[in-house]
C-alpha cells in the first residue's frame, strides 16, 4: 500500500489463484476498512497517482525479498520501499487507468492489512492482492494472514 508518509512498508504477496481472491470478496466485506478509487498514470517521466484530487509521483526503491510459507501457502516478502511524493502535475503524454483499492483488516488493532486492487471495467481483468504491514515479523502477523488465507481458500482451522 502506498502511503503519504516517507516510511516503508513490507508487502507480502501470497501465491493464491486470483479467481479464489476474486470469489472471496463477499466473504471479506465485514473486514473492509477502506475502499477508494485512485487514478494510476503511466508516462515517460514515471508513475503517478491521483488520489483525493492530489497528484503524487510514485517512487520505488528495490529492497530484499524472501520466500516464506504460511498455512501451506507460499508467499514472497518484499521489503522494497514505495513512497508518494507530492507533484503539481503529470506529463501531458501518458496512459492511465482507474484502480479500486480495497483494504481489509481482521480487527481494528491488527497491524497487517490485506489489500485488493482491481478495475471496475469488465474488459480489464486486472487484479493485484497482497498483505502490507510496517516492521514485518512473521510471528506477530501470521495469525491475521492465516485468517485471510482461510477465508480466501475455504480452509477451516
Amino acid at each position: 500500500m502506498i502511503t503519504n508518509m516517507s516510511h516503508s512498508q513490507t508487502r507480502i504477496y501470497p501465491k493464491i489463484q486470483s479467481n479464489l481472491v476474486r470469489d472471496s470478496v463477499a466473504k471479506l466485506y465485514d473486514y473492509l476498512v477502506n475502499k477508494r478509487e485512485v487514478q494510476e498514470i503511466y508516462s515517460c517521466r514515471g508513475i503517478f497517482e491521483v488520489s483525493d484530487s492530489k497528484v503524487y509521483r510514485v517512487k520505488h526503491t528495490d529492497g530484499p525479498t524472501e520466500t516464506i510459507t504460511v498455512h501451506d501457502v507460499s508467499m514472497i516478502v518484499d521489503k522494497s520501499t514505495v513512497k508518494k511524493v507530492p507533484e503539481f502535475q503529470f506529463p501531458r503524454s501518458h496512459m492511465s487507468r482507474a484502480v479500486v483499492r480495497s483494504t481489509y483488516k481482521i480487527s481494528k488493532k491488527s497491524t497487517v492489512q490485506f489489500v485488493i486492487e482491481s478495475c471496475d471495467d469488465p474488459d480489464d481483468l486486472y487484479l493485484d492482492y497482497y498483505f502490507v504491514t510496517d516492521n514485518y515479523d512473521q510471528l506477530n502477523h501470521q495469525m491475521d494472514m492465516i485468517a485471510f488465507i482461510d477465508m480466501i481458500c475455504g480452509k477451516s482451522r
